[in-house]
Parts: structure tokens; sequence; C-alpha cells
């Protein structure tokens, strides 16, 4: 389905557990906690956006309650079988959404009749392409476990985003907040990355006919770095973007910061 961006940043991006047991494959955490809200602020603007999650007795999460400044508020219920995740919007926009399933992983997205997605797993169970209906295409590349390349491309424009990561072990809640991928169902979308993200720089390219502009072809560049910090217990309660963007020029245009903070049930 396809969400807002606010929505997308901020609560897309379904963790059963915030925290996950120690494997070969997957990040590991101190404690088993679930997620239960983040809050994120934007430049110290005032602008802020909360997320609410409320899981059943299993662990599932069953509810995102996504708020912001704006007045913009989006409910979105989950429900689970073998073969689908059904997902129900209400808000500030009334829908529902459909996960096909196929050996536990998301292979389709549907909401309505105006958006559609395709997923391919490579053997090792990471997701390596995505198709929307628009016919963009999303290309990724791992690289020791972890997510370093997505290739974005429709028609003229290309987007390149290099991810970097740290020796660290990434906290699951982390990882799948920050994740291109939905929050709060990427579980579902095979294996995440191992570490923790420490920067992205993102390469936007356009080549075509673009109005009032001299040139055919644009070149736009971000870099994001990301810092941490954690609570007693262990688990990341902050996370910090910093962001400089870069004219066609090269130039340093405008520089942007956000925070995350995230609360948990460690019970």
């Amino acid at each position: 389905m396809k969400t807002l961006k606010l929505f997308m940043i901020a609560a897309v991006a379904v963790i059963s557990i915030a925290g996950c047991k120690k494997n070969t494959d997957q990040p590991a955490s101190e404690k088993l906690c679930k997620l239960t809200g983040v809050v994120h602020n934007k430049n110290n603007s005032g602008f802020e956006t909360k997320v609410y999650i409320d899981y059943d007795k299993a662990g599932s999460i069953i509810k995102t309650t996504v708020s912001s400044t704006t007045d913009f508020m989006l409910v979105a219920t989950f429900v689970y079988t073998t073969d689908k995740i059904t997902i129900q919007y209400s808000g500030s926009r009334n829908s529902e959404g459909i996960l096909v399933l196929v050996n536990g992983r998301v292979t389709k997205n549907k909401e309505g009749s105006f958006y559609d997605e395709e997923y391919t797993y490579n053997e090792e169970g990471y997701l390596i392409q995505v198709k929307k209906s628009n016919g963009e295409v999303k290309t990724m590349t791992y690289t020791g476990g972890n997510l370093t390349k997505v290739v974005t491309i429709n028609g003229e424009y290309k987007r390149i985003a290099d991810y970097e990561y740290s020796s660290e072990l990434a906290n699951r809640a982390v990882l799948s907040y920050l994740s291109i991928y939905n929050f709060p169902t990427s579980k579902y979308y095979g294996k995440v990355s191992r570490n923790l993200v420490t920067k992205r720089t993102i390469t936007d390219n356009y080549s075509g006919t673009i109005p009032y502009l001299v040139t055919n072809s644009i070149s736009l560049r971000s870099i994001s770095t990301y810092t941490y910090t954690k609570d007693s217990a262990g688990n990341f309660n902050t996370e910090t973007e910093t962001t400089e963007m870069f004219d066609s020029q090269g130039k340093l245009s405008d520089t942007e910061v956000s925070r995350a903070n995230f609360s948990y049930d460690c019970n």
C-alpha cells in the first residue's frame, strides 16, 4: 500500500519484537523489548510526528496510530492469516491494503485499484527487487549481510542510495524504523541488515526535458549521517539524522536535522 512520506519516515517503515534473539543471520538486542512509540522531530521547527504501537498477546502488532502537528492522523489495524495481511486505514485516509504472503514473505502489496507492488527475493532470503505498477523498479544490493545499495529507476529518473554501517549489531526496532520498507511490517520482507546504519548517500539523476532549465539533465546529492544513544537497559532510545543537501553544482544548499525518540515495553 502506498503510504504518505510522513508515514514512511515516522511509522512506515510490522516488528513483532523490537529486540530479537541472537542468531547467525539477524540482528541481536540486549533484551526482548517491544517498541511502543516513536516521536519524530525535524529541525526543531515544532513539526512533530508521533507513532503509537499496540500488540496482541502473541507479540504481533495489531494497530498503529500516527499523528502530526499538521492535523494528519492515520490509524492502521492489522489482521494476519497464513496467506495475507489485511491492513485497514482510517483517519486522514480510508482504504484497505492487502499484503500477499508466500512462505512468510510479502510478494505483492495492493491498496485498492490504484497501487500495486511486486517483490522478489534471492536464495538467501533478502529482498532484491521491487516493481511498482507505475513502472518504477528498485534493485537492492547486499554486502556482508547489509543492504549497501538501492537503485531506483522510473523512466528518465534514476536514484542511487548507498548505505554504510558500523560494526555494531543493530537493534531490530531501530533498523526497521530506518528501513526502506514498511514499518511495521518489515519482518515480512525477508532478512534485514545485520549492522547499524551510519551513513546514507543519495544521488538523484534526471535526464530529459526539464521546464525552465537550459540543461536537459540534472544531478542532485544528499548525505545523511546517523548517530544513536542508548538507555540504561541497552535499548536505543534516540536516533539523530543530519542531512546535507547539495545542488546540481555540488554546492551545499541546505542542512536538515531530525531526531527520533523510541519508547519500549520490556515487561
